[in-house]
């Protein structure tokens, strides 16, 4: 991290808008940010030690506060994916749909017969029998 009153500040502020360096005590924004940017790392299946590094390089904070990011960013992972299955298989149906009705549009016609396939097989129209799906809470 350069000095502040050097001439690559600016560019290196820049680079690193979360850094504690450059925004001092973080907002609720600024970790939100943060928890959006650790949600994409954990997607993209960087590894914790990796994680860890590009916190403290481009945030500044300790390997204690990226594990609190760590848990907020599963924690909002795991809000996303709680659907009641009736919900989940309508906006998967829905996107199906969707792309059945552009592949149509744009003459991809196998495209087409795989979302109706899909579509069939989801809702158990094509004869096989749909998959059943309890949620374990604990």
């Amino acid at each position: 991290m350069p000095d502040r009153k050097s001439p690559e500040w600016a560019k290196w502020a820049a680079e690193h808008p979360l850094h504690k360096a450059v925004i001092g005590q973080p907002s609720k924004g600024d970790i939100q940010r943060r928890v959006d940017q650790m949600v994409d790392w954990i997607s993209q299946g960087l590894p914790r030690r990796m994680r860890l590094r590009h916190a403290a390089e481009h945030w500044g904070i300790s390997e204690r506060r990226c594990d609190e990011l760590i848990k907020a960013a599963n924690d909002q992972i795991r809000r996303t994916w709680e659907i009641e299955r009736p919900n989940f298989m309508a906006e998967q149906l829905d996107r199906l749909e969707a792309l059945y009705l552009l592949a149509v549009e744009r003459n991809q016609l196998n495209v087409a017969q795989g979302c109706l396939n899909a579509m069939q097989r989801m809702t158990g129209v094509d004869g096989t029998p749909s998959v059943t799906y309890r949620a374990h809470h604990s």
